[in-house]
Formats: structure tokens, C-alpha cells, sequence
């Protein structure tokens, strides 16, 4: 039985460096929390959480909402790509908490330049007041 080496590990094995912006290296987290003030949060607007550095390197994120009522919708994600990490968090009802998944856009892009992070409403809450939305992205440089 062979055992191969993942590219990485054989530039390591050859006393070299592990490739730059792979996605080894310290992970860290950008994250907000925002406390919605009225009842009704749009479906036009979004809570920026803050801006990932150029060379990041998306690892994961999530987003955990409070119960917002009968109705409420989130998702996480860039300007550009709203949905790209988190493409449906739902809140109605109970407290929402979604993390990413495989099959999101966004699992492993490195930025190019500073990123802005966004959670977007999809769908209007209508008991929001004190409701409170956290929101994080894991990354590497």
C-alpha cells in the first residue's frame, strides 16, 4: 500500500515552503453582532461586519439570529456575492444559527483586495426590536 503526499506536504518533504496562500496559517476570525432596532428589518437592507484584508483566504463563517417572528431571512456574503458564504439563514419562528457549507461560493476564494462582509435581509422580519444578529468569518492570510 502507497501513501501519496498532498502537494503541500511534498514541497515540505523536498525542504521547501508550503505554498503561499494555501490554507495553512493562523485562522482568524472577523465577527460583529447588530441589534435590530425596529420591528421590521428590510429586505433592502444589510449590516456590514467589517472588512476582510487583501489575501484572505475564506475558511468558513456563520450567521445566528434571534427569533424574528412569523417571518426573516439571511444571508452572508460580499457586496459583489451576498450569498457566497451563507446562502439561506432563516430566523422565523426560533433562533437561527447556520454555518457554511461546501457548496457555498465563496469556501476557499482569496480576496484580491479588502472585501467588505455583509449579512443581507432576504426576507423582512416583523418582530425584530432587541432581536440581535451575529455574524463571522473564519479566514487565513
Amino acid at each position: 500500500m502507497a501513501t501519496a503526499e498532498g502537494i503541500n506536504t511534498a514541497r515540505v518533504s523536498a525542504r521547501s515552503n508550503r505554498a503561499p496562500g494555501s490554507f495553512d496559517g493562523k485562522k482568524r476570525v472577523l465577527s460583529d453582532k447588530y441589534v435590530i432596532t425596529g420591528a421590521v428589518f428590510s429586505a433592502s437592507d444589510f449590516i456590514k461586519i467589517g472588512s476582510l484584508p487583501a489575501g484572505a483566504r475564506i475558511l468558513g463563517g456563520g450567521i445566528n439570529v434571534g427569533d424574528t417572528g412569523t417571518t426573516g431571512a439571511w444571508s452572508l456574503g460580499t457586496v459583489a456575492d451576498p450569498d457566497g458564504i451563507i446562502a439561506a439563514g432563516d430566523s422565523k419562528g426560533s433562533t437561527g444559527l447556520v454555518k457554511m457549507s461546501a457548496a457555498e461560493a465563496l469556501l476557499g476564494v482569496q480576496c484580491a483586495v479588502e472585501t467588505d462582509i455583509i449579512v443581507d435581509c432576504t426576507e423582512a422580519t416583523d418582530v425584530g426590536t432587541g432581536v440581535i444578529v451575529y455574524a463571522w468569518v473564519e479566514y487565513v492570510m
